[in-house]
């Protein structure tokens, strides 16, 4: 199809459905646009295929953070209409209409963004030039066994405190007064700058694979602390990297092997929740439990209804990167867990409402969830909603254009992995990890240069 017609048809579709509920208020109807403009989200990526995988990983976490509620309600299955559990709230209907508008232009947005970019969106493997050298690589192997062997220790260590005190230790503060000796410090983010530096070079894919495999082993065992979707977004990523970086071809048996990988990740999910004894989760059906997954809706829906009455008035889009800032300056009380003065010092939105509607559970240590779309609107309004998606859309199609540079690389690696995740939570960052990670790399290129230039010096140092 014509991409000037295919534009124009996607754009009358969404005016139409937009003006006949303004007029008419039907619920059933915007959720009929959101599922077809959702589904077309899907023929588009079977029209793209790698070209657009980054995109289509982006699409299936806002499905299973925000969209099964929308759909299980249009198919009579289940009605959203109040939370679940962490306060007894039903929704206002005007805020609940509000957030099916906001989903609906954020689908919209995302799909509009492919219509602004180049045909291509597919790394050119004869100009993939990040390479590293032999001996930034032999560091590089050097730090990740040693930061891989800390990091195992640390998490057996803290497996057995959860066992002992609870899922919700590690957010009361219980695991950060764990003492450990000087060489377990900066682990977790050693792990990350040794592995992601041997990733990016072009490598032969046995050998991505191996070192991706025992990465992802320990995160596996990490994710048993309860913290099951960084394992999750950390496997999507790599799954990601992998597909662009080799130009992996996306046919048959692509979707056989993946649609496995994915049906391991739900059953992981349920081992997970079995393994933390939640078994008011496990004894629900699974219409309920998929349904309890796409709780983040209801935060959007909960921040329309509650911002004029009494919740903090703040730019949440941006508590991420002062959050982080403030995690530097007042570390001590970062490290001691959910508490008035930690509330403080905390300005994103899943804190402040979590503390908002029911301060006794967020001072056990539970909290709601996050939802990068409401960070967007209390900050920059609906037109926000449009411009932001918009722009995620186009680098989602456009992706390839960081792959050549290691430094772009770095940053859209770390970007894209928030991206997984910003359905449940935020979508900004403090970059600080990623000027780390930058710094490290200009150390190894630095020391490469120098030994090269002591080679040159010695042998023209020797008599003729």
């Amino acid at each position: 199809m014509n991409k000037i017609l295919e534009l124009v048809m996607l754009t009358l579709f969404f005016l139409i459905i937009i003006i006949i509920f303004l007029f008419n208020n039907n619920i059933y109807l915007i959720e009929f646009g959101i599922l077809c403009i959702y589904l077309y989200g899907w023929i588009t990526f079977f029209y793209y295929k790698e070209k657009a995988i980054g995109f289509i990983i982006f699409w299936i976490s806002i499905l299973f953070f925000n969209l099964i509620k929308i759909f299980f309600e249009l198919f009579g299955i289940e009605k959203w209409e109040k939370t679940l559990w962490w306060i007894d709230h039903r929704y206002s209907t005007d805020a609940k209409e509000y957030t099916l508008i906001i989903i609906f232009l954020t689908l919209y947005s995302v799909l509009l963004g492919k219509f602004f970019t180049n045909k291509t969106n597919k790394i050119n493997n004869k100009k993939y030039n990040i390479k590293i050298s032999k001996l930034s690589w032999n560091i590089n192997f050097i730090i990740f066994l040693y930061s891989i062997g800390i990091f195992l220790l640390k998490t057996m260590n803290e497996l057995k405190i959860i066992y002992k005190f609870g899922y919700v230790s590690i957010y009361t503060g219980i695991l950060n007064k764990v003492k450990y000796p000087v060489w377990y410090k900066g682990n977790s983010i050693l792990i990350k700058v040794s592995f992601y530096t041997l990733i990016i070079s072009k490598m032969k894919k046995k050998y991505f694979l191996f070192y991706s495999s025992i990465y992802l082993g320990v995160y596996f065992l990490s994710a048993l602390k309860g913290q099951r979707l960084f394992f999750i977004s950390e496997l999507l990523f790599i799954i990601y990297l992998y597909i662009k970086i080799y130009s992996i071809k996306i046919n048959f048996r692509f979707y056989l092997k993946y649609g496995v990988i994915i049906l391991l990740i739900l059953f992981f999910i349920f081992f997970i929740e079995a393994y933390r004894g939640n078994n008011s989760i496990i004894n629900l059906k699974i219409i309920e439990r998929l349904n309890s997954y796409s709780s983040n809706l209801d935060i959007i829906t909960l921040y329309l209804d509650f911002q004029d009455k009494g919740l903090k008035k703040f730019n949440y889009f941006f508590a991420p990167i002062i959050d982080g800032v403030n995690n530097i300056l007042h570390y001590s009380v970062f490290k001691s867990g959910y508490t008035e003065v930690y509330l403080k010092y905390r300005h994103e939105l899943q804190i402040q409402l979590s503390a908002f509607l029911n301060k006794s559970l967020y001072l056990k240590g539970y909290g709601l969830g996050g939802n990068y779309l409401a960070d967007i609107y209390s900050t920059f309004g609906i037109i926000g909603i449009f411009m932001v998606n918009f722009i995620i859309g186009y680098f989602l199609f456009q992706d390839y254009i960081f792959f050549n540079n290691k430094y772009l690389i770095i940053l859209y690696m770390y970007f894209f992995k928030k991206l997984i995740y910003a359905p449940r939570g935020s979508l900004l960052f403090l970059p600080h990890e990623v000027v780390m990670i930058w710094g490290y790399l200009f150390i190894l290129s630095f020391m490469k240069r120098r030994i090269k230039n002591v080679k040159i010096v010695d042998k023209e140092s020797l008599p003729k």
